[in-house]
């Protein structure tokens, strides 16, 4: 049962790639997960770093042209600054709150992610996200709530007095989500 519920979501994952375009984060990030969940299958050690490096090589053999795309080098720096910075960010500071919590982790995460991307990003555009924290702080959680929300408003879309609301507040996060992304990205 458990082999067959894992094969069933690397199925969706593989099929919502293609769908998607299969762009370079969204293989990383699949075949990344197809690693892990075999090694899993296979009673091996589950290790981010392996996932990585084996997904990397995939990619490279399937289409060896990848590593010198800017989405390429860009997902996986992100991905190494998360495997080797967030967890010693993240050790930097003990809380009590869960919110409190939850803000440091995305705070330290963001910070990790920035810290391995700056040098590709200035390299090829010039710049430096100024405003890396304030953006991630809202968009996550705004588009956390919008993820969750979806498959709940597809599943109630016909359901009276139910399907109608869901859609709106839906409606209303996105729209607060771009909205928010806009005017930090006027600034």
């Amino acid at each position: 049962a458990v082999h067959f519920r894992r094969s069933v979501i690397l199925a969706s994952l593989w099929a919502f790639a293609l769908i998607s375009g299969l762009s370079s984060s969204i293989c990383r990030a699949v075949t990344m997960i197809t690693v892990h969940e075999i090694c899993s299958m296979l009673k091996s050690d589950r290790n981010m770093l392996r996932s990585l490096a084996i997904s990397a090589l995939l990619i490279c053999l399937f289409n060896p042209d990848a590593p010198y795309s800017i989405g390429f080098q860009l997902s996986y720096s992100a991905v190494a600054g998360i495997y080797f910075l967030y967890p010693r960010l993240k050790s930097l500071m003990r809380y009590r709150s869960r919110i409190l919590g939850y803000i440091w982790n995305t705070v330290a995460l963001s910070i990790s992610c920035q810290a391995a991307t700056a040098p590709l990003a200035y390299l090829y555009f010039g710049t430096f996200p100024r405003y890396f924290l304030v953006t991630n702080l809202v968009a996550i959680p705004l588009s956390s709530i919008a993820m969750w929300l979806l498959p709940i408003t597809i599943a109630t879309r016909n359901i009276p007095f139910i399907g109608m609301p869901g859609s709106k507040i839906l409606l209303g996060t996105l729209q607060t989500l771009n909205r928010v992304i806009s005017i930090i990205a006027s600034l």
